[in-house]
């Protein structure tokens, strides 16, 4: 599976890729067709509570799923 992971606002640490990489790589578990995955951590305002913005798309044979959520952190 091919993983692209962008930041918009902040510069992403490796930590933080590592960790994200981790995650994505757990829904392997659940089905291999997975063929790529697009990854954008973004951060909003900075001075507001709830700003950090993760969304996902998911190419699976066949098929293409989406997901997005806002929260205080990225983990």
């Amino acid at each position: 599976m091919e993983l692209t992971i962008q930041s918009v606002n902040f510069e992403a640490s490796d930590q933080l890729k590592a960790f994200a990489e981790k995650k994505v790589n757990k829904l392997l578990r659940f089905t291999e067709d997975i063929i790529q995955s697009e990854m954008i951590m973004r951060l909003v305002r900075p001075d507001a509570p709830n700003n950090k913005e993760v969304s996902i798309k998911l190419n699976i044979k066949h098929a293409e799923s989406f997901a997005s959520k806002t929260a205080d952190t990225f983990e």
